[in-house]
Order: structure tokens, then sequence, then C-alpha cells
């Protein structure tokens, strides 16, 4: 008797599976899984972020909150995970609660949404997965505040690497030296501008040119200046090296923190731009190849970069970048003049503006998924 009770119940479970399940996106994901779906009343959940969080998830989870407030009719809280918990919560990314970090290993590109110990958890990859996330969660609400929702669905979704939207409306403080300032052109015609337009950011633009990093001789140093730019930003980009290399700056111990130093002078920006802007990503871009004893500099800061754990962009590699200024023929096309080795002009900085633009919105899905 029990073995046929037992039969029954797994033919009924199967039953129950196939009926749930629905057809994947055909747009967004590459595979789906479903399961059985059971109803939950939201009015009893309040809603759960991390407390320490990218400033761009922030706004996602606030956008979220309201939606569902809206549509349910409801007033749910969203508050960080240093609340204390509850057995009723909607729990959003990497809280402290143990139903995140397991339902995170399970996870490889794309998102999820599962129901765990009263517990609904929606964990995702990256931002734009995560907003596919609540987009699903969100289309499960039909009626009030009771929800059919899956006991356990999943997404494996194909993101785009080179996908610039994620960089959309932001803001990004950019300090260097005449890279930035656009030596000889119009500000509006560096790669820096063309890319703040077509992606609706807004630019604070700290170039300065001759600038140098280090205040071994002072020439608008940034470890001087940096801590001056706007208190707001997701982004933060520093450039430099070309005229510590004219100054001939030492290049410092990778670890030091002497401002008299290349390496020092980088290591102490690097932390006060880290303790200044906790949710901002901080890349560094080098300077151009133009010969060896240069090229130890653009060296030096993506050692920095690297031990600091954050992103470097090698502007010294010149197939990476496709700037070429040992070259005659390249200088005579996108330079200022034809003896110029270190500014473009208009068509330089158009040459060079999607590589760093795909660069730096690759370099923000990655840091935004952390």
């Amino acid at each position: 008797m029990k073995k046929l009770l037992c039969l029954l119940l797994t033919f009924l479970m199967c039953v129950l599976s196939l009926a749930s399940c629905k057809k994947p996106s055909e747009t967004t994901t590459t595979d789906t899984k479903e399961s059985i779906e059971m109803n939950i009343d939201l009015s009893l959940y309040k809603i759960v972020r991390p407390a320490e969080i990218n400033s761009t998830y922030s706004k996602s989870f606030v956008k979220f909150c309201l939606e569902l407030n809206k549509k349910t009719g409801l007033s749910l809280e969203l508050v960080d995970d240093s609340d204390n918990e509850q057995q009723y919560e909607i729990l959003l990314q990497n809280t402290n609660r143990t139903q995140s970090a397991d339902i995170m290993k399970g996870i490889s590109s794309g998102y999820a949404i599962r129901y765990i110990d009263s517990k609904i958890v929606i964990q995702a990859t990256s931002l734009e997965t995560m907003n596919l996330a609540l987009e699903k969660f969100m289309s499960y609400i039909t009626d009030g505040s009771i929800i059919s929702l899956p006991i356990d669905y999943s997404a494996e979704v194909a993101i785009d690497e080179k996908n610039t939207d994620v960089l959309r409306n932001l803001t990004f403080n950019a300090i260097g030296d005449s890279y930035f300032a656009a030596s000889g052109i119009a500000l509006s015609q560096s790669w820096l501008s063309l890319m703040a337009n077509e992606l609706g950011m807004k630019m604070n633009n700290y170039g300065i040119g001759g600038s140098t990093v280090s205040d071994y001789e002072d020439h608008n140093a940034m470890v001087n200046r940096y801590m001056n730019m706007e208190r707001y930003a997701n982004i933060i980009i520093v450039e430099g090296g070309r005229n510590d290399y004219n100054v001939r700056t030492p290049l410092g111990e990778l670890e030091e923190r002497n401002s008299k130093t290349f390496a020092g002078a980088l290591n102490i920006m690097i932390d006060g731009l880290k303790e200044k802007y906790p949710n901002a990503m901080i890349v560094g871009i080098t300077c151009w190849y133009v010969n060896s004893d240069q090229k130890k500099y653009s060296d030096m800061m993506l050692d920095v970069f690297e031990n600091q754990g954050l992103a470097c962009f090698n502007a010294a590699d010149q197939d990476a970048i496709g700037v070429y200024m040992t070259d005659a023929n390249f200088r005579k096309k996108y330079c200022i003049g034809e003896n110029d080795v270190s500014h473009l002009n208009a068509e330089g900085m158009k040459l060079v503006m999607p590589v760093f633009r795909d660069w730096i919105a690759n370099e923000y899905v990655k840091f935004t998924s952390k």
C-alpha cells in the first residue's frame, strides 16, 4: 500500500510540474527552469537588500519597491539586511541571509527566483540580469497582494559583454592630464565627451594639460587635487604617466605611499578615492606607447592598480587601443600635428572612443555583479 501511494504521489508531482512549466523568453534567456507554483500573500513580507550595495543597484531596488506597492496596493518596506530578520522576507541580491548565499552558488550567468523557508529569494549575476529578474517577479502579480509564484525558477541569460547601456545616465569623474583635457581641440571633441553625449552620462572632467600624478615636480599634481572632485560619481577614471615621464619622476616601489614617486602617488590617490567613493567603480588608463622608457610608467600603473584590486586599461598596448604614436602615417591622420606623439585630434578621439567605452562598460558589468 505504501509503495502504491508513493507511486501515485510521484505521478501527481510530475503532472503538476509539466502543467506549470512555461516557455522561456526567446529574446533574453537560453535556458529556463520553472517548478510548481504556490500562492503567497505578499502583505506579510518586507523587502530586504544588502546594507553595502552599489548605488545603481539601490536605485533599481527602490524602483522595484515603488512599482510593487503600486501594483499590489500594499505599503511594503524596503530595508537593508542590518534590520532584524523576520520569517517573511523578499531577499534581493547578496543579503547576509543564508538563503541568498545558497542560491548564488547555483547561478553561472543569469538569475533565480526561489521560495525557501518562507522567504522569496531573488538573485542575479549582474545589474542587467537582476533587472530581468525583478521584471519576471512582477509578471507573476495578477490580482492584489496574492502572487502565484514558482517554488524554483531560474534562467540562464546571455549578456553581451559590450552592452554599453549599463553606462546610460551614470555620472563619472575623470582626472588626468592633456589626454583628458583635449589639448588642441575643443573639450566637446574628447572621447570622454563623446561617450558622455552618446549615453546621456554626466561628466566631471578634471583633466589639466601638463598635470603629473606625483608632486615630485608639482605641475598641478593629481595627488594634490584628486580630493577636490565632485562628491557623487558612479565611476572614477584616473589617467596619467606621460608628464611624470617628462619630468623623470622616480617610479618608486609597488606598495609605497610617497607623493614624490609615481607608484607612491598612485597608491595615495587610490586609497583616498576608495574612501571618498566607496560605491564607485575606480579604473585607470595608462599613457600611449611612445618608447620603452615611457612604457615603464604604463607598466607601473598597471601593476599598482592590479595590486589594489582595480582594473586598468593598457593604452600602451598599441594593438589593443589602435593608437600607434611611433607611426608617422598614424600621427598625420589622427594627431594634432605630425610630430605630436601625445595628443589626438578630433578624428583620433572618434577612433578610440568605442574602445574605451566598451571596456568601461564591460568593467562596470563585472563591478556591479560583485
